[in-house]
């Protein structure tokens, strides 16, 4: 099945600098003690061995042995990784997903679709790799409290994303080679109330092919309206022939908030620095 929410396959392939931006128009969702018991909540569990998370509908093949614990995916092709009907609130607690080809192609070309509420238009659009944190399509282990890759194979998001009337979670091959393997798991509850204060949540993706002398980065456009920045993923391919691998990543990140204009609210003291002036993407 074909998508019509492809990426652009030239921005995938051959790119220079690229990022995933997350944020939350929300508050997260308030915690529970451990020993509560939630109220008139229900787990569900969406993976290839039970991909519409249905009660006692897991590990039926093999013997309950790893019947199906991966599927393969071909150029095009879209795969469901978890869904619920119109009318069901809830919140994605956790996902988890590996797959067989990690070549950077293979990561830059699967792409993630998220749609909260019945919207056609998705929250989330972003490559796999980047989305999970590896940035330029390179596997390494690291730990955080949103995202994480333990031995540097998986990849691992635990941000809690709350849906108030269905979602859907698809992954689309826009690669053009055949995905052999991908593993995943969908954790999330049905039954969650949400109220006014709920807010959900997006992802931004953006990459240039070089960046300019002087001239600001832009990590996320103006965005209006009520919201928490969770923080962002970032890759830079620098040019080699005036930086060779010693790139200094040196600057600052300028926050602009609520009305601010010419004079910003907030700095860091990191940012991505120009990497090239009209010069070629280095392979």
């Amino acid at each position: 099945m074909t998508t019509k929410y492809s990426l652009n396959k030239d921005k995938i392939r051959s790119h220079y600098f690229l990022l995933v931006l997350f944020i939350i128009t929300v508050q997260m969702v308030s915690g529970q003690s451990l020993y509560e018991m939630p109220e008139n909540i229900r787990t569900k569990w969406a993976s290839p061995e039970n991909p519409d998370a249905r009660n006692g509908m897991g590990g039926l093949e093999n013997y309950g042995r790893k019947g199906r614990a991966s599927v393969s995916l071909e150029p095009g092709d879209t795969l469901v990784l978890a869904h619920e009907s119109g009318g069901t609130t809830g919140t994605i607690r956790r996902i988890w997903m590996t797959i067989g080809d990690k070549d950077p192609e293979m990561q830059q070309g699967l792409a993630l679709y998220f749609f909260w509420d019945g919207e056609s238009k998705p929250a989330v659009s972003a490559p796999v790799g980047y989305f999970f944190g590896m940035g330029l399509g390179k596997m390494f282990a690291f730990e955080t409290a949103l995202f994480s890759s333990p031995e540097g194979r998986s990849y691992n998001c635990y941000i809690p994303m709350p849906f108030k009337n269905g979602m859907k979670m698809i992954l689309v091959n826009e690669s053009g080679l055949v995905q052999p393997s991908i593993f995943y798991d969908v954790d999330y509850t049905v039954g969650d109330q949400h109220d006014d204060q709920s807010l959900y949540f997006h992802a931004y993706y953006k990459r240039e092919d070089s960046t300019h002398f002087r001239q600001d980065y832009e990590f996320m456009p103006l965005v209006k309206g009520k919201g928490r920045f969770l923080g962002v993923h970032f890759g830079v391919m620098a040019n080699q022939e005036l930086f060779a691998d010693s790139w200094w990543g040196e600057g600052e990140v300028k926050i602009y908030l609520d009305g601010d204009d010419e004079v910003f609210t907030g700095l860091l003291l990191l940012q991505i620095l120009p990497a090239e002036q009209n010069g070629k993407i280095p392979r």
